[in-house]
């Protein structure tokens, strides 16, 4: 099986932007993924700190994903499942933890 990829920087053959809707006051915003469910990736965009913006990107069309919030040296996951992007559908895949 082919690895996932979730850099905005390679040449996988799908990926799409996946957007965080949550109202920080403390901490940051990561994605964890199912390409490496040890490794933050860092939002490329936020808008007034309610808003993070992500590219995710993978070999296959779909790439299962979590949202965290990092506040200090604790990790915190979102609760509930995994999230699912698609990512051959077209426009940005929102969530709202």
């Amino acid at each position: 099986m082919e690895p996932c990829v979730t850099s905005s920087r390679t040449l996988a053959k799908y990926q799409r932007k996946v957007r965080v809707f949550y109202p920080l006051t403390n901490g940051s915003i990561v994605l964890r993924t199912e390409a490496d469910w040890n490794h933050n990736l860092e939002p490329e965009a936020s808008v007034d700190g309610t808003m993070f913006e992500f590219t995710v990107a993978s070999e296959r069309p779909f790439l299962y994903f979590k949202p965290c919030l990092i506040d200090g040296s604790e990790l915190h996951w979102s609760a509930g499942m995994n999230n699912l992007a698609v990512l051959s559908e077209p426009g940005p895949r929102d969530i709202y933890p």
